[in-house]
């Protein structure tokens, strides 16, 4: 399996939290922090505000009615539209 490596800030209190559970599951932090964003990337569940909002506009838009079947929807279309 080919892999890329990932460097990105986090605050420390994140940090201390992912280094407790690491610590639980006798994982080593950046184990743990790569497990997490396996997940995430894998079962594509919203993690953050920003995602699960934009999870539901998506949902939204994608239970309306199209506006092109709409504008054609009462009318008849020749062959020569075609």
């Amino acid at each position: 399996m080919k892999r890329k490596q990932i460097n990105c800030w986090i605050p420390d209190e994140v940090f201390e939290k992912i280094e407790l559970k690491a610590a639980r599951l006798g994982m080593k932090p950046s184990t743990y922090g790569s497990k997490i964003l396996d997940t995430w990337a894998t079962d594509d569940i919203p993690l953050t505000p920003i995602e699960s909002e934009l999870a539901k506009l998506l949902e939204k838009e994608k239970k309306k009615p199209s506006t092109a079947k709409q504008k054609s929807a009462g009318k008849a279309v020749s062959s020569e539209q075609i």
